[in-house]
């Protein structure tokens, strides 16, 4: 899956990027075929009484050409970057594109194959 991040009028560390790439890559189960690529986009909203917010826009573009947008404004920008993923999430598992688990497949079994990197 190929992830860009684009600030706006926000400095991101590298820890910051990490932890982007990695809500979405566990967010969106990593390994998934449907995803082909995430784009981040994040900004500056100016707030009065020095109250600023942050906006975050998750961008899913999936393998047959949909795509699927989950946003949030937040005052915390990693609460922000979450929900903004929870929603991409949300909206790909009930998009019907995507399921989590096959009917009978454990719980630990299904997270093992969507979460984690094949031993191969």
């Amino acid at each position: 899956m190929d992830i860009q991040i684009i600030p706006k009028d926000v400095s991101l560390t590298l820890a910051d990027q990490t932890y982007i790439r990695n809500r979405l890559y566990f967010g969106l189960a990593g390994d998934n075929r449907q995803v082909d690529s995430a784009q981040v986009s994040l900004c500056a909203i100016p707030g009065f009484e020095s109250e600023s917010m942050h906006h975050c826009r998750v961008d899913v573009q999936l393998s047959n050409g949909h795509s699927l947008i989950g946003d949030s404004s937040e005052s915390d920008i990693y609460v922000a970057i979450d929900r903004a993923v929870s929603r991409s999430c949300t909206r790909l598992a009930s998009s019907g594109e995507f399921r989590y688990r096959s009917p009978g497949q454990s719980a630990s079994t299904a997270f093992r194959e969507n979460h984690l990197p094949s031993a191969a």
